[in-house]
């Protein structure tokens, strides 16, 4: 998955998205990260940067379950809210995070972990529903196992977390 990638003017709300559209580069779709996002994980975490890079493999995420038909899935697990996209794309950024941990072992992904914890939202109703803290938190540690355990690929990963997040749907 190697969509485009840029910034993004998030004063109002921060945030990272990702689109269909390609923007820039070859595509598939387009990464956007946050400018106010980015600022604050920078200064408030210090981690190397591994926490902008866990945002950007969720987002990434998104963009594979736009292109590999898990939209439809997803969206038949809750109609009313994106839980199933959100904890989808968490599992794997888990997954990811496995990846470039077993080349890269220094590597301290706690304060990913609470900060992920730290964006879940209990607003159950809302379309903008995420999963609690601790699905958010769960979804990515998951991911991350199914990731250390060998070298399966982006789409053994996907399946994988798609059948977690419909058991507990």
């Amino acid at each position: 998955v190697s969509p485009g990638f840029a910034f993004f003017d998030d004063s109002k709300a921060e945030n990272a998205v990702a689109i269909r559209e390609t923007l820039l580069g070859n595509g598939p779709g387009t990464v956007l990260m946050g400018m106010k996002l980015f600022g604050r994980l920078m200064a408030r975490t210090n981690d190397g940067g591994i926490t902008v890079i866990a945002v950007c493999a969720h987002e990434f995420g998104h963009i594979y379950q736009m292109y590999a038909g898990y939209e439809v899935p997803l969206n038949q697990l809750d109609a009313k809210t994106n839980r199933p996209h959100e904890l989808h794309a968490d599992f794997l950024a888990g997954y990811y995070l496995a990846l470039r941990k077993a080349e890269h072992r220094e590597l301290d992904l706690r304060e990913v972990g609470r900060e992920l914890h730290a964006l879940g939202d209990t607003a159950f109703t809302s379309r903008q529903h995420h999963g609690t803290p601790d699905e958010r938190l769960g979804a990515l540690t998951a991911g991350f196992r199914f990731g250390a355990q060998g070298k399966a690929d982006i789409a053994a990963a996907a399946k994988a977390g798609f059948e977690l997040i419909k058991r507990s749907s």
